[in-house]
């Protein structure tokens, strides 16, 4: 009877995840991002833009262009071997031409070692991956570098 009850109390939870909606919003950093010499800290407000239309029932919801602001939850520096750093995000506020604010959680993690593949000209990155082997890549975003995050809005 216990285990019965234990496998409906798990699909229940399961099928509440399940059926929320989520929409998908690429997103992509406005101000420089870094941990090379500490720059980045927990708390710290960091600026993105919305880079394609958010469609929610085949209407705009959110514009391309629109400003998000993401807070920092968690920085984790560089280490050596392998130990890159890592910056991780929870809350995001969006401010759409509506004015009507909109707050919500998502999970977005950037790791240094990920960052790489922005590495340009790409014939330096080998030398790269290899110094990543001794020491972890930090993370150092600039504006004019072509990156493209994904986060999620669930819709309730």
């Amino acid at each position: 009877m216990k285990k019965l009850i234990l496998l409906f109390t798990i699909l229940l939870f399961g099928l509440c995840s399940f059926g929320a909606e989520k929409l998908p919003i690429k997103i992509a950093p406005v101000n420089d991002m870094s941990t090379i010499h500490d720059e980045a800290e927990v708390g710290d407000i960091v600026e993105f833009k919305i880079v394609r239309d958010v469609i929610k029932n085949d209407k705009v919801f959110i514009h391309e262009g629109t400003k998000i602001y993401g807070q920092i939850d968690y920085i984790k520096e560089n280490g050596w071997c392998f130990d890159n750093a890592q910056i991780e995000f929870k809350n995001f506020e969006i401010i759409p031409e509506n004015g009507k604010i909109l707050k919500f959680e998502s999970s977005l993690t950037i790791d240094g070692f990920e960052m790489l593949q922005y590495y340009y000209p790409k014939w330096k990155r080998g030398f790269q991956y290899i110094g990543s082997a001794f020491r972890g890549k930090e993370i150092d975003l600039a504006n004019d570098k072509d990156v493209i995050f994904n986060i999620w809005y669930n819709l309730k």
